[in-house]
């Protein structure tokens, strides 16, 4: 059933020309560095909410 919302639907339809470099990372670069892409994501996403906060405080609204 996932197949068939739109998002999947889309990929499956439309090609993108960056497909072939994803395919060659993907077999040079090991699977086990999920934990190294969930912490830099994390770290920024937090940056992003610090520095927003700080420029929403310190900015004339």
């Amino acid at each position: 059933m996932g197949n068939y919302l739109p998002m999947n639907a889309s990929d499956g339809l439309l090609t993108s020309p960056l497909d072939k470099f994803t395919n060659m990372a993907k077999e040079f670069l090991p699977s086990d560095f999920n934990w190294i892409v969930l912490s830099f994501a994390l770290a920024y996403l937090l940056l992003y909410y610090f520095w927003s906060r700080r420029k929403m405080l310190h900015s004339d609204l």
